[in-house]
């Protein structure tokens, strides 16, 4: 890693609390290894130098160090080379040695000139929340190398617990440390964040700024954790949205994931708590041995599981949970570790250009995703019958493969990203005008005096059959041997406000597309208007749409 003469590296704890963090004291380890003499002179510096001056100073240390360093490292040292290495001393000498380096260092840290590294670091630590570190696990322990001022971080002092250090301390309260002499395996997973900034200015060589950045690496709680994170993390799967159809997947998912394995993970999230937490206490119920735990946010869901599944109402919310949420947790989850997979899998029926934007940025952040919309209903997700219409790569739809299974019988990839969505809109646009015509065509058979059983096994046994009619018939008795949501006051089924918006998404589809839809334009309206004049079947399968019917028609005979 090569950085330049005013570059920082800060090693941090991303938000990721993957496991407890080790509660220990730093230990500083003896300072035994042999280094070269210090670089020193009593030379003395006027307070007005000017920014640009230090900053040329700075320079003319790198460079007479690098030459240094060049020569030395020559297989063989010459009268010229003697010469030379006599030269650069001087010069070096006539600078005023390290005492010059660390005075100009300590100007550069003054407020009128913009302050020291630690406030730029503190700004990345908070974008990473992690000032919210003590609430769950204490002070973060930072451990500062190069420190020319003990108080630094005195303004966050409720938040981190730092540990000054440098090689040649200027302040009582900074402990004189070589920092190359901390042994990492003595004091693993002490530290939580490590900062080399001004260490790193005064090393000229990239390949040594290198070396001196992986040497601390070990010392790092939040490295050790990821490994052993990663695993944990292999082992989990997240389920987001726990509505009608939600619920009833992330039941099949985590039972038959339980079953296969006993070691699996599974963490719920929705919207309303209470959602969350009568999931987990039915689940646990009859299969007490599971590991499962609700998250309080999708933040939290995505931090905690490479397989997260969402099942949201629609394009908003899914916009909100990914892009607010998913997304800048897989960023963060993926920079600490590069060999993270995480796979995405949104069932959320929603528009095509949205599912594709969210998926360019899945990934963007190393992820993979599919849209994933399904098809079956309630009955169909309770059963694990459910057919999945898959958008996304290859590689992807491979991925996703055993855990739709999980879910429904029938998975087809229907190509690339968005046109799962495409296949559902157009299935939807089918289901809703069919619901509309088997209720008008029930309603019609009882005015003529046929029983509605009767009547509907005509349908189901010949041209007119169809799901609305077989499966989800709108009239109570009608399949005596099913229980559609008509036998439950329309209750626990797929809501007319969805169907409604489904119907939105393929009008607004064809309209982009210039194509026709006049019974789809129409079936839309009807389920407007059943909301608008009786707003308590929005939330009633859309199968209601029968009794809204019968409600009109009794009406017009008054």
């Amino acid at each position: 890693m090569a950085l330049g003469a005013t570059a920082s590296y800060i090693s941090v704890l991303h938000s990721l609390q993957l496991s407890p963090l080790c509660r220990r004291s730093p230990v500083l380890m003896p300072k035994s290894r042999k280094r070269k003499t210090p670089i020193v002179s009593q030379a003395s510096h006027s307070p007005s130098i000017g920014a640009q001056s230090c900053r040329n100073t700075i320079r003319k240390f790198h460079v007479l160090l690098k030459q240094r360093r060049q020569i030395e490292n020559s297989r063989s040292l010459v009268v010229g080379h003697e010469k030379a290495l006599a030269n650069i001393e001087r010069e070096i000498e006539e600078l005023g040695g390290l005492e010059a380096y660390q005075h100009m260092s300590v100007l550069g840290q003054r407020n009128e000139r913009g302050g020291g590294s630690e406030k730029i670091f503190i700004g990345w630590m908070k974008d990473l929340c992690l000032h919210k570190h003590s609430e769950n696990h204490g002070k973060l322990r930072l451990l500062e190398v190069g420190a020319l001022k003990p108080g630094n971080y005195l303004s966050c002092s409720k938040w981190i617990d730092n540990t000054p250090t440098d090689l040649h301390s200027r302040h009582p309260q900074i402990i004189k440390q070589d920092f190359l002499q901390i042994s990492a395996e003595k004091n693993a997973a002490i530290w939580d964040a490590i900062s080399l900034s001004l260490v790193l200015n005064f090393v000229p060589i990239p390949e040594d700024r290198e070396f001196n950045i992986h040497h601390m690496r070990p010392s790092l709680s939040c490295l050790q954790a990821a490994s052993a994170a990663a695993t944990s993390r292999s082992k989990s799967t997240s389920f987001i949205g726990l509505g009608q159809m939600g619920y009833q997947m992330a039941y099949n998912i985590f039972s038959k994931q339980y079953l296969q394995t006993n070691d699996a993970h599974f963490v719920i999230c929705d919207a309303l708590p209470d959602s969350a937490r009568t999931f987990r206490k039915n689940f646990s119920k009859q299969y007490p041995g599971a590991q499962i735990s609700i998250a309080s946010t999708p933040e939290e869901a995505a931090r905690a599981s490479s397989r997260i599944v969402t099942m949201l109402p629609s394009s908003p919310q899914v916009k909100t949970v990914y892009t607010g949420s998913i997304i800048p947790t897989l960023y963060k989850v993926h920079g600490l570790n590069a060999n993270e997979e995480t796979l995405c899998i949104d069932s959320t029926t929603l528009d095509v250009e949205v599912a594709r934007q969210i998926a360019s940025g899945v990934a963007e952040t190393g992820g993979k995703m599919i849209d994933a919309p399904v098809s079956g209903g309630v009955t169909g997700a309770k059963a694990g019958t459910l057919s999945f219409l898959v958008g996304g790569t290859e590689n992807a739809f491979e991925m996703a493969y055993p855990i739709l299974s999980l879910m429904g019988q029938r998975i087809i990839h229907c190509g690339p990203s968005g046109a799962g969505l495409a296949a559902k809109i157009c299935n939807n646009l089918v289901l809703g005008v069919q619901q509309i015509v088997v209720a008008e065509a029930m309603l019609l058979g009882q005015s003529l005096g046929l029983d509605p059983a009767v009547l509907a096994s005509v349908i189901n046994s010949s041209t007119g059959g169809c799901w609305a009619s077989s499966v989800n018939n709108p009239v109570p008795s009608a399949l005596p041997e099913k229980s559609p949501p008509c036998e439950r006051d329309y209750e626990g089924g797929f809501a007319t406000a969805l169907m409604l918006k489904d119907m939105g998404l393929a009008s607004d589809v064809a309209s982009q597309t210039k194509s026709l839809l006049p019974l789809g334009e129409a079936a839309k309206e009807i389920y407007a208007t059943v909301i608008q004049k009786q707003p308590e079947l929005a939330r009633k399968d859309f199968s209601s749409v029968y009794r809204f019917l019968k409600d009109q028609s009794s009406l017009r005979t008054r």
